[in-house]
């Protein structure tokens, strides 16, 4: 099964706290699971791209930005 069909959503957030790795993304799973912190990043546009590159066929309307 595609990894795509297997998310419900990708959430990401700022993290004021560490500037140096300061975007995060969530992963929410259909199965309820969830993921937190995945693939912290220095800019949104870094994190945009490498959440491309690991899911080239996730549509966009599963990113919350």
């Amino acid at each position: 099964m595609q990894i795509a069909k297997q998310l419900e959503k990708i959430v990401i957030r700022r993290d004021y706290f560490r500037p140096s790795v300061s975007w995060h993304a969530d992963v929410y799973w259909n199965t309820g699971q969830v993921w937190k912190g995945w693939s912290a990043r220095k800019t949104k546009k870094a994190l945009l791209a490498h959440i491309h590159d690991a899911v080239p066929d996730l549509p966009n309307w599963k990113i919350d930005h």
